[in-house]
């Protein structure tokens, strides 16, 4: 088949196991595991999904997605709605770009640690397109002076991720900068997954990555809302060529992202409230948390995430595999975390913790990881 070689076990078969025999069971796992918010959506965001069903927004809708949402995204990011497409989450916003923009011989970067299904979704799009994997630096910064040396005229896309997942860390505007003067020289496209840009703590850089022609831009709704089932996201681009070419693939292949649920969004943000907000505090909060709790833990090096809810954490000094850190702790303290070595080969010392559970659960979560290190 023509995917077999890129489709990987992304994680041990016996930390999966023991995980659904742990289900199985009903015992009260603390999970830091998934990627994605506890709770549920609000309330008025609910209703306001009933209302649109009952108002009739249950047919097929333009492609590129209602107007009234892409209207607010417009308004939001000083923008024209019709650089905007509203998609089926940032997953499929991602594989439309890719597949519009990669042709034969091209190649494109990405940093690691990563999210998996970038280096996946490549391969998809265009399966003869070479992949240079960059490491980021021991803070998880960009390092130019190796990127530079493998950017060439092949080159045709970078793919950054701010928040970054797993490790927090944000780009700021020396680098996004630094970057965009790279695209220009040397004709690539700077893909910037923004799907936790809403909880970034420091910084904004939406003027610059809404201005540039260079970058096509992707997020989601799935992260703030706690809606990651529901599958709507978005992409924005200032090029009419490249928007066209994904409103192809759009209609070729999804038709259209979910009506009532474009409409039922578009209402919720159309007067102001603190939902997105409270939620950012409460994250931001706990890397403080986390870094008093840590503090003394001689064992483990945590750096206090600037954005998003994931802490990546070095566990290199307990001389154990991040693989066998995770199905050691789930086995006896009932937590769960995600190996690094699912983030690449170079980051088997490191486990990813998710913090945008209960207040309950991240408590307790804290303090039996605590106890699990001083153990071990």
């Amino acid at each position: 088949m023509k995917f077999n070689k890129i489709i990987k076990n992304s994680i041990s078969l016996e930390f999966s196991s023991l995980a659904r025999e742990k289900n199985l069971k009903k015992e009260n796992i603390i999970s830091f595991g998934l990627g994605e918010p506890y709770f549920k959506p609000p309330k008025k965001l609910n209703a306001l999904i009933s209302n649109a069903i009952n108002e009739g927004y249950n047919r097929y809708s333009h492609p590129n997605g209602l107007q009234e949402l892409r209207q607010f995204l417009a308004i939001k990011y000083e923008s024209n709605l019709n650089n905007f497409i509203i998609t089926a989450g940032a997953k499929p916003a991602l594989s439309i770009i890719l597949s519009a923009i990669l042709d034969k011989k091209d190649e494109a970067i990405i940093f690691n640690p990563n999210y998996p299904s970038y280096k996946s979704q490549i391969k998809i799009a265009e399966i003869t397109t070479k992949i240079h994997e960059i490491n980021l630096d021991q803070d998880f910064k960009i390092n130019f002076d190796v990127l530079e040396n493998i950017i060439n005229q092949k080159t045709k896309v970078i793919i950054v991720n701010s928040p970054h997942n797993p490790t927090g860390n944000i780009l700021n505007k020396q680098e996004l900068n630094k970057l965009l003067k790279l695209a220009n020289k040397f004709n690539f496209y700077i893909i910037y997954d923004g799907v936790y840009n809403e909880l970034k703590f420091k910084e904004n850089l939406n003027k610059i990555i809404i201005k540039s022609r260079k970058i096509i831009y992707l997020s989601s709704f799935s992260k703030t809302l706690g809606i990651t089932g529901w599958r709507i996201g978005y992409l924005h681009s200032k090029s009419k060529d490249i928007i066209n070419m994904i409103s192809f693939i759009q209609r070729q292949t999804n038709t259209n992202t979910n009506t009532f649920l474009q409409k039922a969004i578009a209402d919720y943000f159309k007067k102001p409230n603190l939902f997105i907000k409270n939620f950012k505090n409460q994250l931001e909060k706990r890397t403080v948390y986390m870094e008093k709790s840590f503090k003394n833990i001689n064992k483990i090096k945590y750096i206090k995430p600037n954005g998003g809810f994931f802490a990546f954490i070095n566990i290199n000094k307990m001389k154990i595999k991040s693989d066998k850190f995770a199905f050691l702790l789930l086995k006896s303290k009932n937590v769960a975390v995600t190996p690094g070595i699912v983030f690449g080969k170079n980051w088997d010392n490191y486990i990813r913790i998710c913090f945008a559970v209960s207040n309950k659960e991240f408590i307790a979560g804290i303090k039996k990881l605590k106890d699990f290190i001083n153990e071990n």
